[in-house]
């Protein structure tokens, strides 16, 4: 029962290392998957085609809504002596000096804010794509060891077992040889757990059935590791700025409410038999603008380019530290992987060399299972520290702004 187990826990492992094989995907295959569902990206689309419609409307020739109004008057209800006047007024609010090019600005700046918000939102998701898929990657080789150690441990116990019938072991033997069979059977488990956790969580966010080879998730990182004005952060903060500084020059020429040209016809009727005469109206409506309602509304714009401003500087910096502690953690992380494969190939020499001296009656199980424990250990860990490597590349190259 013990043997089919863990057998068909190896199965369903082994089962996941080629499912990426069959897949044949790519992180960035990943990332345009988890795009396609991401809330995210459903806000940054919208925010973008709303910027477009304000760039659309902003070369009209009106700064409003033109609006037309119906009138009519007669004296039925009073006097009736057959007065009657008909009127039709269509009013176009104009353009204060300088506001039609303010506007113009002003909403090219937010598109051009609202196309870096989407693509630094892709790049967000592109991080946490690569975190996941390493995750992932990191907990398969993990479990493919285990399942090793686990196999391994099972072929002990069935020679202990067959050396214990034969009266060349004692019984103690076999109940150590069964009980580490035991805890690697429920650390295979646990791993297998993890895995199907961390598979579950990728499923999740790209929509994927496969994950994609640990060969195809390897990027190369390259040998400058600056700041670049590409950085999709780095341009998202800029086109805030950019935006607030232009809504605050649309607001410097919006002192006031917009001008009103009135073009207007009337047919007026004098009275009962009297013939209808026509005429039109041209007028202005010149609204004053006063500090009460142009202080709050300049205040609140200049307020907004400041905190954008400071906004843009702050992420400079935190971009600039965010690479610096990825290079560092590289560097960490390149020397604890080498180090743990060193040490797993010494701990695997020495465990064979006391497999072969148990097998030969010259040492005792107890030894040979902690050697083995060991070493099964020391081979989960530089599988994981191999998997942590290539994450510590994918998150410099993150900060670094780079997409898969």
């Amino acid at each position: 029962m013990n043997r089919t187990r863990i057998k068909l826990g190896c199965l369903f492992i082994v089962g996941l290392l080629a499912l990426p094989a069959r897949a044949g995907g790519t992180l960035a295959s990943a990332l345009d998957a988890a795009w396609q569902r991401a809330a995210v990206a459903r806000v940054a689309i919208g925010e973008l085609r709303a910027a477009e419609a304000v760039s659309d409307s902003a070369g009209r020739w009106w700064a409003e809504s033109p609006s037309i109004a119906l009138s009519h008057r007669d004296d039925r209800w009073h006097t009736d002596f057959g007065k009657r006047e008909t009127g039709v007024d269509l009013s176009l609010p104009l353009w204060l000096p300088g506001q039609r090019n303010a506007h113009g600005q002003a909403a090219a700046a937010g598109l051009a804010r609202a196309d870096a918000s989407q693509r630094a939102a892709r790049w967000r998701l592109a991080g946490e794509v690569r975190e996941s898929a390493w995750r992932l990657a990191a907990l398969q080789a993990e479990a493919v060891q285990m399942a090793t150690a686990a196999s391994s441990l099972t072929q002990l116990a069935a020679d202990v077992r067959r050396r214990v019938d034969a009266g060349e072991l004692p019984r103690t033997d076999l109940l150590a040889a069964q009980a580490e069979e035991l805890a690697a059977r429920n650390r295979l488990a646990s791993a297998d757990l993890q895995l199907r956790e961390a598979a579950l969580q990728w499923r999740t966010l790209t929509g994927l059935d496969h994950h994609p080879q640990t060969a195809a998730l390897a990027e190369t990182v390259p040998a400058d590791v600056t700041i670049g004005d590409d950085h999709p952060a780095l341009q998202e903060a800029a086109g805030e700025a950019e935006s607030a500084a232009r809504q605050l020059d649309l607001a410097r020429t919006s002192r006031g409410a917009p001008p009103e040209l009135t073009i207007g016809w009337r047919r007026d009727i004098g009275g009962h038999g009297a013939s209808g005469e026509e005429s039109v109206v041209l007028g202005v409506r010149l609204p004053f603008g006063t500090d009460d309602r142009n202080k709050p509304l300049l205040a609140r714009a200049e307020a907004a380019a400041d905190v954008a401003r400071t906004r843009e500087q702050r992420q400079r910096e935190q971009v600039a530290a965010s690479i610096a502690n990825a290079r560092d953690a590289l560097g960490v992380a390149d020397a604890q992987a080498a180090s743990a494969s060193e040490q797993a190939r010494l701990l695997r020499e020495r465990s064979t060399l006391l497999e072969r001296a148990f097998g030969a009656g010259e040492l005792a199980l107890p030894e040979l299972l902690r050697a083995l424990e060991a070493a099964s250990a020391a081979d989960a860990n530089a599988a994981r520290q191999q998997a942590l490597l290539g994450l510590a590349r994918a998150q410099l190259l993150q900060s670094l702004g780079q997409h898969p």
